[in-house]
């Protein structure tokens, strides 16, 4: 009864094995194709992002149906062996198994190919951000410095051309507060020094901020590629090595078969 129970587990068994093994590389690859798109290969953010780091997250979903295949042509190998009438499922096995092994190698070249284009693109789209960070913040503190230089300007136009400060009140264009403020120039001409000087103060406190911030900034990308380069490149290194041993071990063994 033993003997009977086992020879009808081992078919089911290896049927389920085969069959969950291949759904699940099939949908690895599905995703792999379909879950970039559109693509982007001009992007570095784009192959970093949507590119190389799903494609080793779904790698390992490939890997663990590679191995289901394969426990399914051992188990097959095992049912040849016990059933010496028929060399049905030696046979079935052993086509399995070259299938497997080619397939594990392309996938091997693949996560090699996938490790390369991350790492290649990695660095330099560390320095691009890092370039565009530090044009942003030299923009910034580009405008700043104009606006220090256009109030100063114009506060010095008007305090120096009372008949164009006359003017300006006549038509409005000063509020209360600033023909005070003009007045007050005309009774204490240092003031202007001391207005002049606190502008460039706090646009010096603006800029030690906006560098603060790029620095960190900076950190963040940093942290980011190196995060990046442990997790997608460790997965991609070890996806290569084991699909490499499944393949490369499977054709040895189909080619000593033979």
């Amino acid at each position: 009864m033993n003997v009977l129970t086992n020879r009808q587990i081992s078919p089911l068994l290896s049927l389920a094995c085969r069959s969950t093994g291949i759904i699940m590389v099939l949908a690895s690859l599905i995703n792999m194709i379909v879950g970039p798109w559109p693509y982007q290969f001009q992007d570095r953010e784009w192959l970093l992002s949507n590119f190389t780091s799903p494609i080793a997250e779904q790698g390992i979903i490939a890997l663990v149906g590679v191995v289901l295949i394969v426990g399914s042509c051992w188990i097959d190998s095992l049912m040849g062996e016990n059933q010496s009438k028929s060399a049905t499922p030696q046979a079935r096995a052993s086509v399995w198994t070259m299938i497997v092994s080619v397939a594990s190698v392309c996938f091997s070249f693949f996560f090699l190919l996938t490790l390369f284009l991350h790492m290649w693109n990695l660095f330099p789209w560390r320095s691009e951000q890092i370039a565009t960070l530090a044009a942003e913040t030299a923009q910034i503190e580009s405008q700043l410095q104009e606006q220090v230089e256009q109030q100063t300007g114009l506060i010095r136009t008007y305090w120096e051309d009372t008949a164009l400060r006359q003017s300006a009140i006549e038509q409005g264009q000063l509020s209360n507060e600033e023909i005070a403020f003009l007045e007050g120039l005309d009774e204490n001409p240092d003031g202007f020094n001391l207005i002049e000087e606190g502008l460039q103060s706090r646009l010096s406190e603006t800029q030690v901020d906006l560098n603060l911030q790029r620095q960190q900034q900076q950190n963040d990308i940093a942290r980011r590629v190196l995060r990046s380069a442990l997790r997608t490149g460790s997965d991609s290194l070890l996806l290569t090595v084991g699909f490499g041993v499944i393949g490369w071990t499977g054709v040895r063994l189909y080619l000593n078969g033979k």
